[in-house]
């Protein structure tokens, strides 16, 4: 999620450099997933769910440190696309955030069908709770937030770098 991006559509003098920004950052973001082994999953306005499945064909790899490992390859492209268009977004008098929450657990894949319309995403609590953790984070600032499972799926040297940072 992106906080305070609400102001980044106020102005349609500068649509464009608002289009091209958001287009940058979820190309990238969806590029970080896929080097993390994860599967995109879909947009929701100015953010998006992936989801980090257990491999079956590698044991060792760990989903949790795979969502995470992308979690902060996307705050890092974030951070990147905000320096360079600091110039375009200026006049928007607006600072804009990452938010990323995420969570462990079980999903089930789900297909809409209706008419014409065809799409399909995931449902349960795992997304329902990465939703909420991402909503609790301060609007006021970048922030990566876990939930329990998460962190306790974590090796013991990166849940000792959470558990500092709280």
């Amino acid at each position: 999620d992106i906080s305070n991006s609400s102001a980044l559509f106020a102005d349609e003098a500068r649509s464009f450099t608002v289009r091209k920004f958001m287009g940058e950052f979820l190309r990238a973001a969806v590029e970080a997933i896929d080097c993390n082994q994860g599967t995109f999953e879909s947009f929701t306005g100015d953010g998006f769910i992936a989801v980090f499945p257990d491999r079956l064909d590698d044991r060792s790899s760990n989903c949790a440190v795979r969502a995470l490992a992308c979690a902060t390859a996307v705050n890092q492209i974030f951070a990147d696309l905000i320096a360079q268009y600091r110039q375009d977004l200026a006049h928007l008098d607006v600072r804009l955030f990452a938010r990323i929450g995420v969570s462990t657990g079980t999903v089930h894949p789900i297909v809409f069908s209706f008419g014409q319309l065809r799409t399909a995403s995931v449902i349960g609590r795992t997304p329902s709770l990465a939703k909420r953790v991402c909503d609790t984070a301060d609007r006021d600032r970048t922030v990566l937030q876990i939930d329990e499972a998460t962190f306790f799926e974590l090796p013991g040297d990166i849940q000792h770098a959470f558990a500092e940072i709280e």
